[in-house]
């Protein structure tokens, strides 16, 4: 990938060199002077949510913020608590005759959880950039058509099960230009569908996130899927900010197949790019990121499948016929407080009688554990009757 772009940096140098300095666009060099540019991960417009495993999160890229760019490489990861290096060395790889190699030391495993393209993408040919994206504002092309059209292909696309996109302004690479802003040029009254004046527009290519129109549209979107098992927890979807090896089958193996030595393997960066407004040269531009914290179910409390069972010494000891399986509560009767009070009581909240927990083993097994809260709620819905209660279930 950095081949690809030293590549496609060298060709932008000999485009601006042929066509001169004339090439800048009028007021290129008046935007301002902007620190870093920003990175800005929300779902549904917010930087933090709560969700349950299985879910589908909806999550949108912005860039609010530019201190001028032309390329953008982005590796996103996830790690519980914002430890993005928790599942390196737990994902796959494949090799080059389509063989899977698990917990390879350069894969993130992330959790079980898909990266997959959004569910209501608005675009046809490259699901993972919104039509219209937030840069470009068609000038190059002189035509509001091209306005915020992302060109897919060798130039801007997503590797979904790498959690990498790549983004290159081709027709500003070409001519050598930063990119500039689509909203920008919307707020100047810009529509794709009307014609527009751009022989007097003054493009915006650096701008801060403090301008009304910095979070409007997104620059990539995409949606994560849950696993149904994953544990609760405070997530973190982030930018990986450290180098990380090029997992493609052809970085990693060579001709023959056989795992190349790591020294050979391929190194990506998060890295952002720009033209320096007094050179035509490819600098590196700083970046910060606004991250993405997802809460699922209820961080900090144990899942009932994980918890570890409560033991009881009933299977020895002779029913005194006082018990009734199912009755937590030891009211006489059986509904759905007593499937609450049991999770309560799995979940380390309260504490029962010793009557309510020799009533709380209604798979007669011996523990209290998720098996007794799941044969509760099938009987409260009518699954199973009274008389399985109490009955190792076959």
């Amino acid at each position: 990938m950095n081949k690809l772009m030293c590549a496609v940096s060298s060709a932008a140098l000999a485009a601006a060199s042929m066509l001169g300095s004339s090439v800048m666009p009028v007021g290129a060099v008046v935007n301002g002077n902007v620190s870093e540019s920003v990175f800005s991960l929300m779902s549904d417009g917010k930087h933090e949510i709560t969700v349950e495993p299985g879910d589908t999160v909806p999550v949108a890229l912005y860039f609010p913020q530019s201190n001028g760019v032309q390329q953008i490489l982005l590796h996103f990861a996830i790690g519980l608590d914002g430890n993005l290096n928790d599942t390196l060395g737990k994902g796959s790889v494949m090799d080059r005759e389509g063989n899977v190699i698990e917990n390879f030391e350069s894969a993130f495993g992330y959790y079980g959880i898909q990266m997959v393209p959004h569910s209501q993408s608005s675009a046809a040919e490259s699901p993972f950039y919104p039509d219209p994206a937030c840069l470009d504002s068609g000038i190059m092309m002189k035509d509001p058509a091209a306005a915020g059209y992302v060109d897919s292909g060798s130039y801007a696309f997503f590797t979904p099960n790498a959690w990498n996109m790549l983004y290159i302004a081709r027709e500003a690479l070409m001519n050598g230009v930063n990119q500039d802003s689509y909203d920008a040029w919307k707020a100047a009254g810009g529509d794709r569908g009307k014609d527009f004046d751009y022989e007097n527009y003054v493009p915006v290519t650096k701008w801060t996130k403090d301008e009304a129109w910095a979070y409007d549209t997104p620059l990539a979107e995409f949606d994560l899927v849950l696993p149904e098992d994953l544990p609760h927890g405070t997530y973190v979807l982030d930018v990986y900010r450290e180098p990380l090896y090029n997992n493609h089958p052809s970085s990693l193996f060579n001709d023959d197949n056989e795992l190349r030595d790591k020294s050979e393997w391929g190194i990506l960066n998060s890295e952002v790019f720009g033209i320096d407004d007094d050179a035509l040269e490819n600098l590196k531009r700083p970046f910060s990121v606004e991250h993405l914290t997802i809460h699922v179910g209820q961080p900090g409390k144990p899942r009932l499948q994980d918890l570890k069972p409560t033991r009881l010494p009933v299977m020895t000891t002779p029913l005194t016929g006082e018990e009734k399986f199912g009755d937590i509560d030891c009211s006489g009767e059986i509904g759905v407080n007593d499937v609450v009070l049991l999770n309560r009581y799995l979940c380390r909240s309260v504490e029962l009688t010793k009557l309510g927990m020799l009533n709380s083993d209604c798979e007669r097994d011996g523990r209290i554990d998720a098996n007794d809260s799941t044969k509760m709620k099938q009987f409260v819905t009518s699954q199973i009757t009274e008389d399985a209660l109490g009955k190792l279930s076959e």
